[in-house]
Formats: C-alpha cells, structure tokens, sequence
C-alpha cells in the first residue's frame, strides 16, 4: 500500500458543503422536457430554484447565483441596481455614469469571481481619478457583499423548510 502524499490530505475537507453551494448547479440546468418524459436525466434543482422564487418579495436572489455558482447571467441588471442605489443617494454627474458604471462592472466581477480588471489601467482608460475609481468599486463590492448578506438567510430559511 503507497502512502498519500501529505498535499492530498491539505486539499480535502471533510466537512460538508454550505447548501448554498448547490446552486451553482442551477445555471444551464433545465430537466423540464425529460421530467415529461419521466427520464430523470440531471440534478435535481426544483427545491433550489423554488426557493430563489419564495425569496424574491424579501430580497434580490439573483446575487446568490451570482456569489455561489459564479454566474455572469444577471451582471448588468444587478449592477443596475447599485448603481441607482449610489445614484439616488448621491446624484451621479452625467459625465461620471460610464466609468461608475464600470467600476460598478469591475465590482461585480471581483463579487462574482474574485478578481477583475487592474484598476489603474481601467482609470485611465475611463480618464478618471484611480483613487474615485478605487473608492466606487469597493463601495459597489460593499453593496453587492450586502445583497448576498440579506439574501442568504431568506434562501436558507425558505429551502430548509421544504
């Protein structure tokens, strides 16, 4: 019997997964059509799904999918919403909506995927301050952070219940 290198047993954990790691199932998932043909072809995500829709009156699901599964599905919607939020609490000048917008963008991605665009580079190439463009990408990464917060209690509640 060979030993198991030491690296091996750094990388598994035992302990279960969050639940809100299944839905990083959910993008690209559709057993519908097969379910009427009673073929159970995939992984069932009905509970999952079902729960997002339960939350929506409370919450904003859409940045779960975005957070746990890493979806780019909903960017430009969610990244909507924050910016109404930053625009309503501090009148965004009409020459600063697009680099916002994109430093809105570049905060989604480092929610969503932990990372983004060099932020520098993205300043000059919007012709803006780094340190605006640095302070409105943590800002929106505070509020995306804050959706997720209010979101995942909700979905928890709502799919451990089912």
């Amino acid at each position: 019997m060979t030993a198991v290198p030491a690296s091996w047993l750094i990388a598994y954990d035992p302990t279960p997964p969050h639940p809100c790691e299944r839905l990083a199932r959910l993008e690209g998932q559709s057993n519908f059509l097969s379910l009427l043909a009673g073929i159970e072809a995939g992984p069932d995500t009905t509970l999952d799904a079902g729960a997002l829709g339960m939350v929506r009156s409370r919450c904003i699901p859409e940045i779960l999918e975005a957070y746990w599964g890493s979806s780019n599905l909903h960017r430009y919607v969610l990244g909507q919403i924050v910016f109404n939020a930053i625009d309503k609490q501090s009148w965004v000048k009409d020459k600063d909506r697009i680099w916002m917008k994109g430093a809105i963008l570049d905060a989604f991605d480092r929610v969503r995927a932990g990372h983004c665009a060099e932020g520098k580079g993205r300043a000059k190439r919007f012709g803006v301050d780094y340190a605006a463009y640095l302070a409105t990408r943590k800002l929106a990464e505070g509020l995306f952070t804050a959706m997720e917060g209010d979101a995942r209690p909700a979905w928890l509640r709502a799919r451990m219940r089912g």
